[in-house]
C-alpha cells in the first residue's frame, strides 16, 4: 500500500513537472507571437508615417515649383509689357 502511495506521489510530481514545462513553453511561444505582432504593428506605423512624409514633401515641391513658375511667368509678362511701351 505504501509503495502504491509513493508511486502515486512520484507520478503526480512528474505530471506537474511536465505540465509546468509545457505551460512555460506555451507561455514563451505566446510571448514571442505577441512581440512579433507588436513589431509588425510598429513597422506598419513607420511605413504609413513614411508615406505621409513623402506625400507632404511632394506637395511642398509642387507648391514651390508652382510659385517659381508663376514668378517666371510674371517677370516674362512684365518684360513683355515694358517692351511694348
Amino acid at each position: 500500500m505504501k509503495d502504491a502511495f509513493d508511486t502515486m506521489i512520484q507520478y503526480d510530481d512528474a505530471r506537474e513537472q511536465v505540465y509546468g514545462e509545457e505551460s512555460s513553453r506555451r507561455i514563451a511561444q505566446m510571448q514571442v507571437a505577441l512581440e512579433l505582432h507588436e513589431k509588425e504593428n510598429q513597422i506598419d506605423a513607420l511605413i504609413a508615417d513614411d508615406k505621409m512624409k513623402t506625400l507632404k514633401l511632394r506637395n511642398t515641391q509642387i507648391v514651390i515649383t508652382s510659385v517659381v513658375l508663376a514668378l517666371i511667368a510674371g517677370v516674362a509678362l512684365l518684360n513683355l509689357f515694358m517692351r511694348k511701351k
